[in-house]
């Protein structure tokens, strides 16, 4: 690994530690909104809870291969994110003039808050990018799930024997006769 990624590696976790900071935040300012009783307090503290769930799946998960997949995530967590806006804000306005802010800052607080949620998502997401692109220029294989049958037609075009490919993957010499025969269907 070099000095870049393990770079990246420490402003991720600072990333992480802002983010859930800020989702903390967030939380607290519901929960206090909420009526005095663990249901409601549960219910109020979930959008901002579902926000950073959300931002740490993005982050985590491989890039789509489409861009109606990529759509379709950016789409949910867009969702999530204005839900949980919507909802923190009049929750953490409402608790701040409850303890006595006055003026504009009622209203400007909660925006902070939802603002350093913003910012440090977008930076998880260009964190994780830039990670993938120096794995990527050093040549080395994302994490990545790959299928049993395309393990099995890795390890046949290796020259392996089925034997001792299904001793390797755990598995009978049966079902790599019946993954190779799958694979071999399908064109690549």
């Amino acid at each position: 690994m070099g000095d870049e990624a393990k770079q990246l590696l420490r402003v991720r976790l600072a990333v992480r530690l802002v983010l859930a900071l800020a989702a903390a935040a967030s939380v607290a300012g519901n929960v206090l909104h909420a009526r005095p009783n663990p249901i409601s307090q549960a219910i109020s503290a979930w959008p901002p809870l579902a926000l950073l769930i959300a931002i740490e799946v993005l982050s985590r998960a491989p890039s789509s291969t489409t861009r109606a997949r990529a759509a379709a995530r950016l789409g949910g967590t867009t969702s999530i994110a204005l839900i949980a806006a919507w909802i923190s804000y009049g929750h953490m306005a409402a608790v701040a003039r409850h303890y006595g802010e006055v003026g504009a800052a009622p209203y400007l607080l909660p925006l902070s808050v939802d603002g350093l949620i913003a910012v440090a998502s977008v930076c998880l997401l260009e964190v994780h990018t830039r990670l993938a692109q120096e794995s990527a220029q050093r040549g080395e294989v994302a994490a990545q799930p790959v299928s049993r049958q395309d393990q099995v037609a890795q390890l046949a075009r290796e020259g392996r024997q089925p034997k001792e490919i299904a001793a390797q993957l755990g598995i009978s010499p049966r079902r790599v006769y019946q993954l190779r025969q799958k694979a071999a269907a399908v064109p690549e």
